[in-house]
């Protein structure tokens, strides 16, 4: 599977070092999975963006810059798989580029109150609203590989120009 990602990426302008490939082999088969045909069209999804993104000034640099590509094609598998939790994070976001429930859950897949945030009892295996239920397994082995996709000094924690990748 880390092959055909390593070639499709590759076919779209991305490359990767074996961390890198590592890590977003992981994010893919915890979100749409391995399967040939949605790998395929997830790499078509993300050459569509960066085709975008490279003529519109404003994104036109960023692109470039750390693991930006390697970053668009993890939030455009946590849409089409944990599409509510990807809304959430994106309304976070534009309301607070810093946001503390975004970090959270990128840092250490913690999720919002479910009390406060109704979907988050989806991702939980408790489905009691219990506010210390544990992660979905699947969900939180994606996260885990996307804080360290994001981790790009690679010191553990997600700072805020990391978390600023995401925007």
């Amino acid at each position: 599977a880390a092959s055909y990602v390593e070639e499709l990426l590759r076919r779209v302008g991305v490359s990767v070092d074996p961390h890198e490939l590592a890590l977003v082999t992981e994010v893919l088969r915890n979100s749409i999975g391995l399967n040939p045909r949605a790998l395929k069209r997830h790499a078509n999804t993300l050459l569509l963006l960066l085709k975008v993104a490279k003529h519109t000034p404003s994104l036109g640099s960023a692109i470039t810059k750390d693991r930006r590509p390697l970053v668009m094609l993890a939030l455009t598998a946590m849409e089409a798989k944990y599409p509510e939790m990807h809304r959430y994070m994106a309304r976070c976001l534009d309301a607070d580029p810093t946001s503390e429930d975004v970090r959270a859950m990128v840092q250490g897949g913690q999720l919002p109150d479910p009390a406060r945030v109704p979907w988050v009892s989806q991702y939980q295996e408790a489905a009691d609203g219990d506010r210390d239920a544990a992660v979905d397994p699947r969900l939180a082995t994606f996260l885990a590989a996307f804080r360290k996709l994001i981790d790009v000094n690679q010191d553990g924690l997600v700072d805020d120009t990391e978390l600023g990748l995401l925007r």
